[in-house]
C-alpha cells in the first residue's frame, strides 16, 4: 500500500527516492513510499539525508545522529544540510514554505557536496565545520552558478542562510510553529502594528478528513495582537 508523508516547512522540490518511488516533493512537502521503507532526501544527485518512511518528517529527522532531537540542532551535519535547503528555496522569506525550482537540481547535478556529517576524529570544533561550508568553494561557486541561472526571486544574489536563521527554521519545522512576518494588526484608534506572529502548522495531508476535523485549529484572517511575540513597529 503506498503511504503519503510531508516534510515539514514544507519544502517543495526537494528530491526523494524509495526502493519503490522516486521525484520531487509536493507543494506540502509530500513524498510516497511503502510500509517500512527508507526515503532519501537529495539535492542534484547528492544525497543529504534518509530516515524511515513516516506521516511527518523534518530536517532533523534525516541526519542519524540527531533523529529528531531538538537539542542537538547545533550539530554541523544538520545545520549545514538545513543552511543548503533553505538557501535552495525561490523566495528568501519562508512564511509559506521552502519551494525548490527543478532546475535547481540540474544545475547541482554531480557536484561533490560536502555538509561535514563525518565524525570529530581530527578533533575539528562544530564552529570549524560551520564555518568550513561558509567558505567551501564547491558551495560557492554553486552559488554563483544558481545565482547567474535566476532560479531564485528578487534582485539580490542569494547567499548561504546563516546558521542561527536555519536552526530556527527547522526547530520551528520540529515543533509544528509556522511563522509569519510583518504581519498587519488593526488596533481600536485606528492605526496597526507589524509584527511576527507564530502559530501552529496545518493539519498533515495524510490524516483523515474526520481526524482533521477533531484537531483541527480555526485560523483568522486577523490575528490577535496576543499572538504577536515579536518587537512591533507600529503605523498610524
Amino acid at each position: 500500500m503506498t503511504l503519503t508523508g510531508a516534510l515539514a516547512g514544507p519544502i517543495s522540490g526537494l528530491k526523494y527516492e524509495t526502493p519503490t518511488h522516486s521525484g520531487l516533493t509536493g507543494e506540502r512537502g509530500e513524498f510516497f513510499y511503502e510500509e517500512g521503507e527508507r526515503v532519501a532526501f537529495l539535492v542534484g544527485n547528492t544525497a543529504i539525508g534518509n530516515v524511515t518512511g513516516r506521516p511527518n518528517v523534518n530536517l532533523a529527522q534525516i541526519v542519524a545522529r540527531v533523529d529528531g532531537d531538538i537539542a542537538k540542532l547545533k550539530d554541523a551535519g544538520v545545520t549545514n544540510v538545513a543552511r543548503f535547503v533553505f538557501t535552495l528555496g525561490r523566495d528568501p522569506i519562508r512564511d509559506h514554505g521552502t519551494h525548490i525550482a527543478p532546475e535547481v537540481h540540474d544545475i547541482i547535478g554531480d557536484r561533490m557536496l560536502d555538509f561535514r556529517h563525518d565524525v570529530n576524529f581530527e578533533a575539528t570544533t562544530l564552529l570549524d565545520k560551520v564555518q568550513q561550508f561558509s567558505v567551501d568553494p564547491v558551495v560557492l561557486e554553486l552559488l554563483n552558478d544558481l545565482n547567474a541561472a535566476g532560479v531564485f526571486a528578487g534582485d539580490e544574489p542569494r547567499e548561504l542562510c546563516t546558521p542561527a536563521n536555519a536552526r530556527n527554521e527547522v526547530r520551528r519545522n520540529v515543533q509544528g510553529i509556522l511563522r509569519f512576518r510583518d504581519v498587519k494588526i488593526e488596533l481600536a484608534n485606528g492605526s496597526y502594528v507589524l509584527a511576527d506572529v507564530f502559530r501552529p502548522a496545518a493539519e498533515e495531508p495524510t490524516r483523515s478528513s474526520s481526524a482533521a476535523a477533531r484537531t483541527a485549529r480555526p485560523s483568522t484572517t486577523t490575528p490577535s495582537p496576543s499572538a504577536a511575540t515579536q518587537t512591533s513597529k507600529s503605523t498610524s
